[in-house]
């Protein structure tokens, strides 16, 4: 088992390294990154929503060698694990994006850029040598001049994928963030922003405040998914549609184009009181069957058996957010890369108990709902 050492404390799960952030972080950054919509529910409940399948181990299976490794978009990566978009990572790392790219890269797997990254696409990618299996994920701009920029920057940065957010067209309500009037240090900024003429001539002050309130406040409402075409046209790149929750909304974007869908309900900060992505996941698997469109999730996944109970509900791939950045606060890079760690050697432990030795032979059978 991987065991971590920083500031004279041992990492041995996820958990050690939110403890960490709890007591180091600022308040105020701490509140940003850990806050979910209204009254915390769907918060809550992506975390609980794993207690409730339970892993059907078969034994007596040669587990000798375990074979980790998957793909994702024709990219082959060491494992079905890879970084969702997080915004702001300097919050908790003055590396911010580009140490959890190189972890990333490092570790063989894919990192989604936010939109609202506090390091630009083009540096992010720089900090790879343009190697890394580099996502970009989009909050559609009213302004689509902005929109555009940003698409081809990420396809000229290299960018394998461009993950479009449909589930923030209007900010959902987070009360921490409001009571702490929360707002960017001055010495830091939003990186992929920084030359947009909209935000300035939008904002009566250059402030990072008033800045964060033109972006918040920039979603186009009218996007529909006729719009998919469009996105695809202008980036040449695959698209992945990410804040999918049924099922006939994973059969327009597979109608409209996409190329994964990706189930989500934004890490609880969005709707408060709708399902979880792992609810969700069978019965968008069970509509998009025979299709090849690829299948994502995220949500409260903190231990490699979250994992395994994810892809045995039928998804291809999973993302972690908030354990990247209790890592990136836990010393940099090395944190990360920690974090991944610990989440590979639990997963090829739960593999190894099952009795399954490739990501192949985790199947439906998998794993039981309690009943």
């Amino acid at each position: 088992m991987p065991v971590y050492q920083y500031d004279g404390k041992s990492f041995v799960c996820i958990d050690d390294f939110h403890q960490y952030a709890l007591q180091t972080l600022a308040k105020t950054s701490l509140d940003y990154y850990e806050s979910g919509a209204e009254d915390e529910l769907t918060l809550k409940a992506n975390l609980e929503s794993f207690k409730n399948i339970l892993i059907n181990p078969r034994l007596l299976v040669d587990i000798s060698h375990i074979d980790t490794s998957s793909s994702i978009l024709g990219n082959k990566v060491s494992m079905p694990i890879g970084f969702a978009p997080t915004a702001l990572h300097r919050l908790a790392h003055d590396e911010g994006e580009k140490a959890t790219a190189k972890a990333a890269f490092d570790a063989g797997i894919a990192m989604c850029l936010s939109s609202y990254s506090t390091t630009s696409i083009e540096d992010v990618a720089l900090s790879t040598n343009h190697q890394g299996i580099l996502f970009f994920q989009l909050y559609f701009n009213i302004n689509r001049e902005i929109t555009t920029n940003l698409l081809k920057r990420a396809h000229a940065s290299g960018y394998k994928a461009i993950a479009l957010t449909i589930d923030a067209q209007v900010s959902g309500f987070r009360r921490k963030d409001h009571k702490n009037k929360f707002t960017l240090p001055s010495y830091m900024s939003f990186a992929n922003f920084e030359n947009q003429e909209l935000l300035q001539n939008l904002s009566a002050t250059n402030s990072s405040s008033s800045v964060m309130h033109n972006l918040l406040n920039s979603a186009d409402h009218s996007i529909t998914w006729e719009d998919l075409a469009w996105i695809k046209e202008i980036s040449q790149l695959p698209l992945i549609v990410k804040g999918i929750l049924n099922a006939e909304d994973a059969e327009l974007a597979l109608k409209f184009g996409a190329d994964a869908v990706w189930i989500t309900n934004h890490g609880g900060r969005q709707i408060d009181g709708c399902r979880t992505a792992i609810e969700v996941l069978p019965e968008v698997c069970e509509a998009l069957k025979g299709s090849e469109i690829e299948i994502y999730v995220d949500g409260g996944v903190r231990k490699g058996s979250d994992v395994y109970k994810a892809l045995a509900l039928g998804a291809d791939h999973v993302f972690i957010g908030r354990p990247v950045l209790y890592g990136l606060a836990s010393g940099g890079q090395q944190g990360v890369s920690a974090v991944i760690n610990i989440l590979h050697d639990e997963l090829q432990r739960n593999m190894q108990l099952s009795g399954k030795v490739s990501i192949k032979n985790i199947t439906r059978t998998s794993v039981m709902f309690r009943k």
